[in-house]
C-alpha cells in the first residue's frame, strides 16, 4: 500500500514523484519497473519494512519495521554519465559518509566499494542496478540501506561482517526523513562531479584499510592476502601481494575484509 508522503520536507529538492511504502518486498524491485515506465530522474521509492530486499553478490538485506531506511533513487543518466555508470555505487557511498560525517559529527569510512563503516561495522550497504529494455538502458537505481536503530542489527549469526546502527553509533538524530533528505541532497551536490578527477580523490579519502593488509575472497578463488594501496584512476580497488605486484579489481569480481577479522585460513 502507498502511504502519502510529506513532500513539503522534500520541496526544496529538484525530484520527481515520491513513493512511500509501509511494507513492500523490494524497493530496487520497485524502482526498477518503476523506471521501466517512465519515471522522473531523482523519482524515489521508500519503504518501513522490507522483506525481500538485497545487496552486493545476491546477499540477503532485510529491514525491520522502522528501524532502518530502506530508500531507491531512480537516476535517468545524462550522455556524459553513461560512461561511468559504474562509478554511481560509490558516488552514494560517499554522499551518504559526507552526510553522516558533515551533518552528524560521525567518523564513517567506505569499505571498497561502497559500504559504509562506523567503528569497523556495516551500518549501510548500497546496490545499484540498470533498468533496461531490451538493449536500450532507460535508467539507473540507486539502492541504499541503513541500519538507523539497533533493533536493526541482525543476529552474528547472520552476519556476513560485523553491523552496527547510527544509534549504536552515537547518532542523535534518527529520523528518517531527514536522514533520507540529506543523502539526496549531497547525492545532487556531488553528481556533476563523478565525471571528474575530484570525485575519486573524495573517495579515496575515506576508503578504508588504506595502507593495510586485507583479505581479498573471490568466487572459485582462496582468499589472498594483500595491501590495499588506493584507487586506480578507473576507480577500481588497487592492491599489493605479497610478491610486491600490484593488482587492480573490478566491484563485481571480489569481497574484502581486514586480515583482523578474519576467521578463515590462508
Amino acid at each position: 500500500m502507498t502511504e502519502k508522503w510529506n513532500s513539503i520536507s522534500f520541496s526544496d529538492l529538484p525530484m520527481g514523484e515520491i513513493r512511500s511504502y509501509q511494507t513492500i518486498d523490494s524497493t530496487n524491485r520497485a524502482a526498477l519497473e518503476w523506471a521501466l515506465e517512465g519515471a522522473a530522474d531523482l523519482s524515489l521509492v521508500t519503504a518501513s519494512e522490507q522483506t525481500s530486499g538485497r545487496g552486493r553478490m545476491q546477499r540477503k538485506w532485510i529491514s525491520y519495521p522502522n528501524s532502518c531506511i530502506a530508500m531507491s533513487l531512480i537516476i535517468r543518466p545524462t550522455e556524459a554519465e553513461r560512461s561511468v555508470l559504474h562509478l554511481f555505487s560509490p558516488l552514494s557511498g560517499l554522499a551518504v559518509a559526507e552526510s553522516l560525517q558533515q551533518n552528524h559529527q560521525l567518523e564513517p569510512c567506505m569499505k571498497w566499494p561502497n559500504d559504509i563503516l562506523i567503528d569497523g561495522k556495516k551500518v549501510c550497504g548500497i546496490l545499484c542496478e540498470s533498468a533496461w529494455n531490451g538493449s536500450v538502458l532507460e535508467g539507473m537505481v540507486i539502492g541504499i540501506g541503513i541500519n538507523l536503530r539497533k533493533e536493526a542489527i541482525p543476529p552474528i549469526e547472520n552476519q556476513n561482517f560485523p553491523a552496527g546502527s547510527l544509534e549504536t553509533a552515537g547518532c542523535v538524530n534518527l529520523d528518517a526523513n531527514q536522514h533520507i533528505h540529506e543523502i539526496i541532497e549531497k547525492i545532487i551536490m556531488l553528481r556533476p562531479t563523478v565525471i571528474k578527477r575530484e570525485f575519486l580523490l573524495n573517495w579515496e579519502r575515506f576508503l578504508a584499510y588504506k595502507n593495510q593488509q586485507i583479505i581479498l575472497s573471490a568466487i572459485n578463488q582462496e582468499p589472498e592476502v594483500c595491501t590495499l594501496i588506493g584507487l586506480d584512476p578507473q576507480g577500481n580497488l588497487l592492491v599489493e601481494d605479497r610478491k610486491g605486484q600490484r593488482k587492480s579489481y573490478l566491484a563485481g569480481e571480489i569481497s574484502l575484509r581486514p586480515v583482523q577479522k578474519y576467521c578463515g585460513k590462508i
